[in-house]
């Protein structure tokens, strides 16, 4: 199983058999949730080491581009090796475009072709959980996206015109450093 929440982290803490990921805003521990939790460094204990995966942002602003870039050279290696029977998304849109809190930039493009992505794997079945996000037109149109994908098996139109910021490179090369010993 693969699981992408940040509130079910500890409880896989130490269990090789659900990998944990997640991209979220942390700007060194300044962020939520307000410590290392979310740090590169958190990784899991015992069993459970190099199955909980943080990709965490310095600062706001990080859009299609970021998570796309983190999706090529994180999550989609690390899922073809491990190889999930089953995924689960805590599809919390507070990374989406207009979000008051979450501050990035994510659009229902972006939402759209990360599922894709994610629906090469577990033979396609994946669950949203929806939990959150703080903007009504936001979270409509990402989640629609998102049904877009499971339901017809295709992103939204679309295009990333951006490129990733520096500091998403940073962040995916320390990540990719840190797990290096657990998926090379």
């Amino acid at each position: 199983m693969f699981i992408m929440a940040m509130a079910l982290k500890k409880t896989f803490w130490n269990d090789s058999r659900v990998l944990f990921f997640s991209v979220h805003r942390h700007e060194f521990g300044s962020f939520y949730p307000g410590n290392d939790d979310g740090f590169y460094t958190m990784i899991g204990e015992g069993p459970g080491t190099g199955y909980n995966i943080n990709v965490p942002w310095e600062h706001a602003r990080c859009g299609d581009a970021d998570y796309l870039a983190v999706w090529d050279h994180i999550l989609i290696p690390v899922a073809k090796k491990f190889d999930p029977d089953m995924i689960i998304v805590s599809a919390g849109f507070d990374a989406a475009d207009g979000d008051p809190l979450g501050g990035c930039c994510v659009t229902p493009y972006g939402y759209s072709v990360m599922l894709k992505k994610l629906m090469d794997f577990a033979q396609g079945k994946i669950m949203l959980a929806f939990e959150g996000g703080y903007n009504l037109n936001s979270i409509a149109n990402s989640f629609l996206a998102c049904m877009e994908v499971l339901l017809e098996d295709k992103p939204v139109s679309g295009s990333v015109e951006a490129y990733p910021f520096e500091s998403t490179w940073r962040v995916i090369q320390e990540v990719r450093k840190k797990l290096s010993s657990y998926w090379p």
